[in-house]
Parts: C-alpha cells; sequence; structure tokens
C-alpha cells in the first residue's frame, strides 16, 4: 500500500502554520488513508530546546504573568497536536538526522506554508527534499516574500529538479523557481484552509463555539496607524458591538472603544472566534482566510512590509482594491459570501493537483 509523508510548519505556536498543517493531512488522508506528517524539528528549532535555554524559560515562566499566559496557550497548541496530527513515530532533529533517516515512503510532499524560506527554518534544506528514489512533490510552497536570497537559489537549482511536480501559494513563488529552472505548469494553489469546507472546520470547534452574538473579531499580526484607524472606524460604525481581539505580536493598539483582548486562544478558540464574529478586521493572511471560509463581513488592512500572501488571495477573489493601506481614504468592506464564490475553481483545480499527482483516479 502507498505511505504518503508530509513535511510542513506543524509544530509552531501559530494559527496559521497548526491549521493548514491539519487541512492539507485531513485532505489528503481523503485521498489515500495512510498519510502522515513526518516529525521534522528544523534547525531554526534546536536551539530553543537546549538545557540552558529550556532552564532560562523555566524562571522566566516563575516571574512571567504574561509568560504564564503564554505557557497555557502552549498547552492548548500542544493538545490540540496530540489530538488532531498524525505524526510519524520517529522523530528527525535538523537536517543532520534527516539526511540519514530511513523513510518509509513512496510519496513525499514538501508544503504548505512558507517551507522554502530558508531563513524562517534556519537553512533546513530538509523542506525541499534531498531524498534519492522517492516520488517527491509540493503543495503550496511559498518563500513569503517578493525576492529570495543566493542560498535559496542554490538549493532550488540543486534540488527542485526532481521534484515530480511543483505548486505554490502566491504566482511570485512559482515566477521565482520558472526563472531559475523552466517549469512545465503554472501550478498556483489555494492554502490548504481552503481545502476543507466551512462544515468540516465548524465540525472540528463545535464544542468551542460559545453563542456569541454582535462582535467585531480582530486579529492583528502588527501595530498600524492604518489598521487602527479602521477599527475606530467599524466600531464608529457598528456602535452596538462588542470587540475582541486576538494579537498576533507583542504590541498595544490604541483604540478609542474598549475591547476585550483573549491571550489564551488555541486553534479551535482561534477558530471559534472568527466563525461566530458578525465582521472580521485583520491584517493576517490566514485571519483573511478564515473569514472568508465562514462567509464574514471583511476589512482587510495590509501590512507594513509583508503583503504578497494578502495581495495574491485578495487577487484570486477579485477585491485586491479593497486593501486597507497607509493614508487610505477609502475603507471598503469585502463580502465573505461572494468572494468565497469565486474561490470555487482554484478550491477545484487544487484538488485536483493532489489527485493527479498522488496517482489516484477521480470517481465519474
Amino acid at each position: 500500500m502507498m505511505k504518503i509523508g508530509i513535511l510542513t510548519f506543524h509544530r509552531e505556536i501559530n494559527y496559521g502554520a497548526c491549521l493548514q498543517a491539519y487541512a492539507l493531512l485531513t485532505h489528503i488522508k481523503k485521498i489515500q488513508n495512510d498519510t502522515e506528517i513526518i516529525d521534522f524539528v528544523p534547525n531554526s528549532e534546536i536551539d530553543k530546546r537546549s538545557w540552558k535555554r529550556k532552564t532560562l524559560h523555566f524562571f522566566k515562566t516563575l516571574v512571567s504573568f504574561n509568560e504564564k499566559k503564554q505557557q497555557l496557550k502552549k498547552k492548548k497548541f500542544q493538545s490540540f497536536y496530540n489530538k488532531h496530527l498524525i505524526l510519524s513515530k520517529e522523530k528527525l532533529i535538523g537536517d543532520n538526522e534527516a539526511r540519514i533517516a530511513n523513510l518509509q515512503y513512496q510519496i513525499l510532499i514538501s508544503g504548505s506554508d512558507q517551507i522554502f524560506n530558508l531563513t524562517l527554518s534556519d537553512n533546513s534544506f530538509t523542506y525541499y527534499l534531498p531524498f534519492n528514489s522517492i516520488t517527491k512533490i509540493s503543495y503550496g510552497s511559498s518563500f513569503g516574500r517578493e525576492k529570495i536570497t543566493d542560498l535559496e537559489k542554490w538549493a532550488i537549482l540543486k534540488y527542485l529538479p526532481s521534484f515530480s511536480n511543483l505548486s505554490f501559494r502566491e504566482k511570485n513563488g512559482y515566477l521565482i523557481v520558472n526563472s531559475l529552472i523552466k517549469l512545465k505548469e503554472e501550478n498556483i494553489v489555494v492554502d490548504p484552509v481552503f481545502l476543507l469546507s466551512d462544515f468540516e472546520w465548524n465540525l472540528l470547534i463545535k464544542k468551542h463555539i460559545k453563542k456569541r452574538k454582535n462582535y467585531v473579531f480582530i486579529y492583528a499580526m502588527e501595530k498600524t496607524k492604518w489598521l487602527e484607524k479602521t477599527i475606530d472606524l467599524v466600531s464608529k460604525k457598528y456602535p452596538d458591538y462588542k470587540l475582541l481581539l486576538i494579537n498576533g505580536g507583542n504590541h498595544k493598539l490604541n483604540i478609542k472603544k474598549k475591547k476585550k483582548e483573549i491571550k489564551i486562544a488555541g486553534p479551535e478558540d482561534f477558530l471559534a472566534l472568527i466563525s461566530e464574529a458578525s465582521i472580521v478586521v485583520t491584517n493576517s493572511f490566514h485571519g483573511l482566510a478564515f473569514a472568508l471560509i465562514f462567509k464574514k463581513k471583511i476589512y482587510c488592512c495590509a501590512h507594513s512590509s509583508k503583503n504578497t500572501r494578502l495581495s495574491n488571495l485578495l487577487s484570486m477573489i477579485g477585491e485586491d482594491k479593497k486593501i486597507i493601506f497607509e493614508n487610505a481614504t477609502k475603507f471598503e468592506q469585502i463580502d465573505g459570501i461572494s468572494a468565497l464564490s469565486k474561490m470555487e475553481g482554484y478550491i477545484h483545480s487544487s484538488k485536483n493537483y493532489l489527485l493527479k499527482n498522488l496517482k489516484v483516479e477521480k470517481d465519474d
């Protein structure tokens, strides 16, 4: 029987990374049940596991109230991973262990997320699948930025020609790779979270629904004046709505209206907050993605520097002119219902890409 292994970011305390890993695994298991995520620890995470770092972290936890909240949040993520992710029995720590691993898979999938971004993984080439005699494909692989490093160019030239097929989450990723190695196809696929329906996501979080009504959910990856201005304008337009916030960074938003910040939220809590919201305000790619999946009214603010993913997704739904930048004079709302319908073709072709490259014939 064919066995499939997925290499992705799956241990991050990050809603997007966690949920894209879950979504890709869940969808591929519908195609081939014998599928698991390879429990690979990238080079960037090795230092975090050291005795010295753990000791310092322990003492910080004793004295820091915020750190205690972070630990509770981390426990929620760990609970989600233990319950919902199927991992390989063998844990591979760093590139050195991965190179000598006896991988018992017929197909390896690299992706999704920014796995081709070597800066994030501290030069972990394992995500480029440097293994021989195995069928290799990528799904929704991303660099997460417009320009790449010389080391990434080297990795593309050395490792990617041996892939059976490559697909990218952003067109920019395709253009980068195609400029170095001519690709047979232009495969732009949706982020894995779109491979599951709102029904499937709601089924996952049904125990976390609190039947909250009439609130604006804010998911902020960074503090910007135009995000704060957008929130103030939305608050003025909907004066009876409460503001609930998850802060994706260590920043304090200057908002006129009183808000409730939720600091201990696991992946299911995050999804439930979006699912029950009346309106979503965000400058996060996955904040936007799930607001679309749950068909919400959305205000999407630009990030100060990282807009490749946001712009690509908004272009897919024909709403790229509604992203709110610095000095914006228009603050237009995106209708999640009509916007998601424009993604149906992309979702269908993304699923077909997996069916085709996992060598599974689609039933008529």
